[in-house]
């Protein structure tokens, strides 16, 4: 994350606060050598951006102070080795418990998620085209940039723009077969659902296909 021509202050200011723990402004200035009103002015912009909260202590004489702690999507902002870690770890399960272990793993991790998402969807009595939008908002959520397109003869399209398991998918294509899996029990029956694009096979998003099987009389 990049903060313009006031970049090395603020990256300062959430390296301090990450090291030392929740900040007055007075305090981080006589860490930083500047005054206090030009370090409220950088807390003031890393709160405009989500990084930075505070509230109010009571001191013994005038205003309470504002403490200054760092915000649950300030982890964004510092080093994140999640993509290596699961990366490694499908590596190691392949090598301990073979192709078909990993595989195992993986099918049991995709019925854990339809279990989740069914549990967090309330998909009965929609129509096909309900079922896809109430899926697409929620992998929305969870972060794939997803869309609902209609197209002509029913085709119904499931676009998605980002893959947050990317380096996971990557590595095992049992993943993204988990995935369709999910789609499939989700839609049910009466929907017949391909892969048209594919993410991790090189194309710039995935997206599925979706069709009605049953023909309206």
């Amino acid at each position: 994350m990049r903060f313009g021509q006031d970049s090395k202050a603020r990256d300062r200011i959430l390296q301090l606060m990450k090291t030392l723990g929740p900040q007055t402004a007075k305090e981080l200035a006589d860490v930083l050598g500047i005054t206090s009103i030009a370090v409220r002015q950088h807390l003031q912009g890393l709160q405009e951006v989500g990084l930075v909260t505070h509230t109010s202590k009571k001191g013994q004489v005038g205003r309470p102070a504002h403490v200054w702690d760092l915000t649950h999507d300030s982890e964004q902002y510092f080093p994140d080795r999640h993509r290596d870690f699961a990366k490694g770890l499908l590596q190691a399960m392949a090598e301990l418990h073979g192709e078909e272990g990993r595989r195992a793993v993986i099918q049991r991790w995709a019925q854990r998620e339809l279990q989740h998402v069914a549990a967090e969807l309330e998909l009965d009595g929609l129509d096909l085209i309900g079922r896809v939008r109430a899926i697409v908002a929620l992998r929305q959520e969870q972060g794939y940039m997803a869309e609902c397109h209609e197209g002509e003869g029913g085709l119904l399209k499931i676009i998605e723009n980002h893959c947050p398991l990317g380096t996971a998918a990557c590595e095992c294509d049992d993943i993204c077969e988990g995935e369709l899996a999910v789609f499939t029990d989700l839609l049910g029956p009466d929907a017949l659902i391909e892969r048209s694009e594919h993410l991790a096979k090189g194309d710039r998003r995935c997206v599925y296909e979706v069709r009605s099987t049953t023909r309206p009389d």
